[in-house]
């Protein structure tokens, strides 16, 4: 066919009228579309599934597109083609243009929303490699996802820019990426409130500044101290309107999922039982810090969950019949729930080291 041919509005209304409302046909579309994406001349390649689904809320498109994600980890699938595509790409067995490792950078992007740990991991190495030598694609990158509602994309994709400027000598072209990292996360009213987030663009400003200093860029600005708002403690009953209701009680899936977010985050107070995450990991993480009371930030941390966008009614059936335990393991498919807790964590992290002082667990003195 040819371009006048191609009538790309009325492909799109029968896909949304035929396809995307029967499940089978509609992974099997996107799953096409993963094998087309890295087609710089094809009208429905990566950036074109990159500009819908950065349109979605983080809810949504969690509910929508994780289980589907998750069935593309087996090796036929096209996303481990991809990966193999990278590996050769290293190897020098095939030449990859600036714009192929851009729309492949693209796609992966996505993957790091899913909830299973060594998959993101996979992900984020095969990103390290994929970019190395090539900052201004990776400045690219993260200027798509600028806007994009899920810390589990940025989190790990200012890691991998992290470890792609290390890789790189050229003190100009690490310093693109840093001015860009510096603008966009430090030079503004409100520096972003997820420590992961925060520290890891510190270092690549850091790391531009010790291979050349840039005398426009304010480096107090980027060391701290940050000045995040510290969320109001909800109350008692606003914690317990987030659990199941009476309605909700004959429906297993919701209310399973709404009450599951309370007991994971559930630390040990010595009245309840504690869930392994409110314990193990939340009340661990806070427990060397002066004047707080983890009781208290474990509910900002459950109403941020489901402020968020937590949903029982899109992410209930998920949760129940993925994983219905709550053990600190890294070797499987978390709930969607966990995830959001997960951003709370590491949000309120933020929040608390903005205003709080931490001791030093040996010694008991201030850090």
């Amino acid at each position: 066919r040819t371009d006048k041919e191609f009538d790309e509005d009325k492909i799109l209304d029968y896909v949304n009228e035929y396809i995307v409302p029967k499940p089978t046909l509609s992974n099997k579309f996107y799953e096409s579309l993963i094998w087309i994406s890295t087609n710089e001349k094809h009208v429905f390649n990566a950036q074109f599934f990159h500009d819908n689904l950065v349109s979605d809320c983080m809810a949504d498109r969690d509910a929508n597109y994780i289980p589907l994600f998750l069935s593309w980890r087996d090796e036929q699938s096209p996303v481990s083609y991809l990966l193999k595509w990278i590996d050769r790409v290293g190897e020098g067995c095939i030449y990859a243009n600036e714009k192929h490792i851009y729309l492949c950078a693209l796609i992966l992007g996505w993957m790091l929303i899913v909830t299973d740990i060594r998959f993101r991991d996979r992900i984020s190495a095969a990103l390290c490699q994929l970019l190395r030598g090539h900052i201004s694609v990776m400045k690219q990158v993260l200027e798509q996802f600028e806007q994009v509602d899920d810390m589990y994309i940025l989190e790990r994709l200012y890691t991998v820019a992290l470890g792609v400027v290390t890789y790189e000598n050229d003190a100009k072209l690490v310093n693109q990426l840093a001015d860009y990292v510096y603008e966009t996360i430090f030079n503004t009213e409100n520096v972003v409130t997820d420590i992961l987030v925060r520290d890891a663009a510190k270092e690549i400003v850091l790391y531009a500044n010790s291979l050349c200093p840039n005398k426009f860029i304010d480096l107090y600005k980027v060391v701290g101290p940050y000045h995040s708002i510290f969320p109001d403690i909800p109350n008692e009953e606003e914690i317990k309107s987030y659990g199941a209701n009476n309605k909700e009680n004959g429906r297993t899936e919701i209310a399973w999922a709404k009450n599951r977010i309370l007991s994971s985050m559930q630390i040990d107070d010595r009245k309840h039982f504690y869930g392994d995450f409110g314990r193990y990991v939340f009340q661990r993480y806070f427990c060397d810090w002066k004047e707080l009371r983890v009781a208290d930030l474990m509910k900002v941390a459950i109403m941020d969950i489901f402020e968020r966008g937590y949903d029982a009614e899109k992410h209930g059936w998920f949760d129940y019949h993925t994983n219905r335990y709550d053990m600190v393991q890294t070797n499987k498919v978390e709930r969607i729930g966990k995830k959001y807790q997960w951003q709370s964590l590491y949000q309120l992290a933020a929040q608390v080291s903005d205003r709080f002082q931490r001791e030093n667990e040996a010694t008991g003195e201030p850090e």
